[in-house]
């Protein structure tokens, strides 16, 4: 059986904010409270873990960034000069 797709951030972040709704809404049960709850920190660590992974792919490319911009000032200049 295919493994299906994660959801993406924003529709985790949606559920979330879905489930946060429900319990500040305080009609449920206490343990229809308690399960929601607990799917809710669920979401939030799964959240949290893609953050993390998006702030490592960003610091991993902010170098190359850096260094390409770095290779344009040193190296754009003597275009102009030439």
């Amino acid at each position: 059986m295919p493994k299906s797709k994660a959801p993406s951030f924003e529709e985790s972040y949606k559920e979330l904010d879905e489930t946060v709704q429900k319990l500040e809404a305080g009609e449920l049960t206490l343990e229809d409270a308690i399960s929601l709850f607990e799917h809710g920190m669920q979401l939030a660590a799964q959240l949290e873990k893609q953050l993390e992974q998006a702030e490592l792919r960003v610091r991993r490319l902010k170098p190359a960034a850096l260094d390409a911009e770095t290779f344009e000032q040193d190296f754009g200049a003597q275009d102009d000069e030439a």
